[in-house]
């Protein structure tokens, strides 16, 4: 998906070994410099690591990011069960 929204298909990935479930990049569209932040699969404490430092990276160049998602984030731990979180509490 990335390929195909940024020019000429060059993304420049940012610690592609590390958390690799989350996607984070540089790249340009339409010929201006932008950070892309995507997910492709569960999001784990490596991926969210990952992911706040290319946002604070990009934020300190003033390097715009976007996030692209081709599923809905997942989170790898499962959600906590009790009266927290029962709908009645919610109310």
């Amino acid at each position: 998906m990335i390929a195909r929204l940024v020019d000429d298909s060059d993304f420049f990935e940012f610690k592609a070994l590390y958390g690799s479930a989350t996607v984070c990049g540089h790249a340009q569209i339409e010929g201006h410099a932008v950070g892309i932040l995507g997910n492709n699969g569960p999001i784990n404490p490596d991926g969210a690591t990952k992911a706040g430092q290319f946002i604070q990276l990009c934020c300190q160049s003033g390097t715009p990011w976007c996030s692209c998602r081709t599923r809905p984030a997942t989170w790898s731990a499962p959600r906590p069960s009790g009266p927290a979180w029962s709908s009645t509490a919610r109310r």
